[in-house]
């Protein structure tokens, strides 16, 4: 269930900090609009329509053949449709608020319409007594009456539009609610029919002032901690555990910590985060890399996982998308680190005067020029989109045919990926047969990241776009390894041991094993050095052991040195004594220590 706010007749709800008049004396009572904010978002709406408009040709799709035109947007009941409907979303940038059962009338001739509520149009009241000096916009306010069912009101606002046709931005009729119906039935009883309007609309909307840059900004620090303090530890204690942990239940435990900012070290008002979507973690060889994906009950498989997370604060968003891999193969990390290559190369065609369609060419483009075009049929038709106060704007896709050119400060979400790319016996030569990821026939990477179009800089040369989510995508920091093929050659037992225990367990070499025999390795590692501990060939055991002896010697030779001076040296050596203890625990303690790099200490927004 969705957290955003709104506003009713008996509450009202704060969303934006920035709401709040700093002008008004004594204590603020309820939310304040941001008239100028509102003055100007609607004059730039207006004439991004009007453009739209005039470019359409002859018949007009809305409106009249002179120019003039209205366009309607109906928002329904306050329990019905989604924070991602068009119409909530033009109602948060354009108040800062949801209004529920509230009817917008924006023309050409830069009246505006407002039929609502009593306790509403008191909240809306600024935008007439506090209208900027330089905005020539006309606010009027038409409060509801339920003696008629609107009736008479729905009539005025009709009477006052032009042309038959209106523009809307609910072309699938999601609209719901008494409110809303009422006024469906006054369009048809007019005889006036509708035009979807969305695409100038969104166009505006997808071009962010400093304000909504910092918010989603705050949106994508959010989302990094989330990857950091959450799902990474909780999917590094699954596999280093070796439990049965479902991808719902990982799903559900990042989900938490979103809706709860405190667990992951970030003091913000509980009201103000809320996820983009519900977390989408996969693995196992079941992979979907739709926006429209969901975690399966199945449990984690410690071999590619991808996990996907977006967080909102105050309504606008950001989204990210990592790979992780355990124990793979040569072409499963070389197939990811080609993806990486791929994303660097569209990200830097992301400048403003350049198509949104050049964005898939460039991925096909440069998969061509490394010589894998087998790859070109498993990237998504859609490699992308603009966000903001809507997580996913579908007139603004980054697919192969979107005309639409790129502008300064708009935001995206770059989401690139290759789905099933065909794992065979041979890829999985030198794999341990332990390892989960020996299982697989196939495997699916992705990464994504939310960026800001900068705008071009002649004199600093660097135009290519802002990244927001910084979450790290280097290989070295993805790979796991739990299991090797040296490790079960080098893991042979020799029947039994003196005590009647098994020393040819199964768990591997660097690991613990508890009463049930469950795996509890100490060697799940990122980086090149702890990779060295848990990889241990014959070679370094030798090493190991020759290093051993030395140090007896030493002992033993410190121990009649200490005789001859009479105990001289008895601190130093329980010093050294000391020391080794160090170094064994860590080599038990590399996983617990690799894990406490992602804790940061409890911090602010930046």
């Amino acid at each position: 269930t969705s957290t955003h706010q709104h506003i009713n007749t008996s509450t009202h709800q704060h969303i934006m900090a920035e709401n709040v008049d700093p002008q008004a004396a004594g204590p603020v009572s309820g939310p304040v609009c941001d008239s100028p904010r509102f003055h100007k978002r609607c004059s730039d709406l207006i004439k991004q329509i009007g453009k739209y408009h005039a470019e359409a040709g002859s018949p007009k799709p809305f409106g009249e053949e002179d120019g003039s035109w209205t366009v309607a947007v109906c928002r329904g009941g306050s329990g019905d449709g989604s924070v991602y409907y068009k119409s909530t979303i033009l109602h948060l940038y354009l108040f800062g608020y949801e209004l529920p059962d509230t009817l917008l009338l924006i023309s050409s001739d830069r009246k505006v319409t407002v039929l609502t509520t009593k306790k509403k149009i008191e909240f809306l009241k600024s935008l007439q007594d506090k209208r900027p000096k330089d905005s020539d916009l006309e606010v009027s306010f038409l409060q509801k009456n339920k003696a008629d069912g609107n009736a008479s009101n729905f009539g005025q606002c009709l009477a006052g539009a032009h042309g038959d046709n209106l523009g809307h931005v609910d072309p699938k009729g999601r609209e719901e609610g008494v409110f809303a119906e009422g006024w469906t039935s006054a369009l048809k009883s007019a005889g006036k029919s509708l035009s979807d309007v969305t695409s100038p609309i969104s166009l505006v909307m997808s071009v962010k002032d400093q304000s909504e840059h910092e918010t989603m900004k705050k949106a994508a620090v959010l989302t990094n901690k989330i990857f950091k303090l959450s799902f990474i530890p909780k999917m590094e204690s699954v596999i280093d555990e070796g439990r049965k942990v479902s991808h719902e239940a990982i799903a559900d435990h990042v989900e938490e910590a979103i809706q709860d900012p405190s667990k992951v070290k970030l003091k913000v008002p509980p009201d103000d985060v809320e996820s983009c979507f519900t977390p989408i973690i996969q693995s196992g060889g079941d992979y979907s890399l739709k926006v429209s994906a969901a975690s399966s009950s199945s449990p984690l498989s410690f071999d590619v996982i991808i996990a996907s997370v977006g967080a909102r604060y105050q309504s606008y968003c950001a989204s990210m998308t990592r790979t992780y891999m355990v124990d793979p193969p040569p072409l499963v990390t070389a197939t990811y680190d080609l993806l990486v290559d791929v994303q660097n190369a569209c990200m830097d065609v992301m400048r403003p005067g350049n198509p949104l369609s050049n964005v898939r060419r460039t991925a096909v483009q440069t998969l061509k020029e490394k010589g894998r075009e087998d790859l070109v049929k498993l990237l998504p038709k859609n490699l992308g989109f603009a966000m903001g106060l809507d997580y996913r704007d579908s007139e603004l896709l980054l697919n192969d045919k979107n005309p639409i050119l790129f502008r300064a400060n708009m935001v995206f979400c770059l989401h690139l990926g290759f789905q099933n790319v065909p794992l065979t016996a041979d890829d999985l030569k030198g794999v341990s047969p332990k390892a989960d990821v020996s299982k697989l026939r196939n495997f699916s990477v992705a990464v994504a990241d939310t960026y800001r179009i900068r705008a071009i800089d002649i004199d600093s040369g660097d135009n290519g776009p802002e990244l927001f989510t910084k979450a790290t995508k280097n290989g070295t920091e993805v790979v796991y390894e739990i299991n090797t093929k040296e490790e079960d050659e080098s893991s042979d037992s020799d029947g039994g041991s003196i005590d009647g225990s098994d020393s040819g367990s199964d768990a591997p070499k660097g690991s613990e094993a508890d009463a049930d025999g469950k795996r509890k390795s100490s060697r799940l590692a990122a980086d090149k050095d702890a990779k060295a501990d848990v990889v241990e060939s014959a070679v370094q055991r030798a090493q190991r052991q020759m290093d051993l002896l030395r140090k007896k010697n030493e002992q033993r030779l410190r121990e009649i040195a200490r005789k001859n001076r009479g105990g001289e040296e008895e601190e130093e050596e329980e010093q050294d004594g000391e020391g080794d203890e160090h170094r064994r625990r860590w080599r038990k303690g590399e996983m617990k220590r690799r894990k406490h790099r992602h804790a940061v200490g409890s911090a602010n927004w930046p």
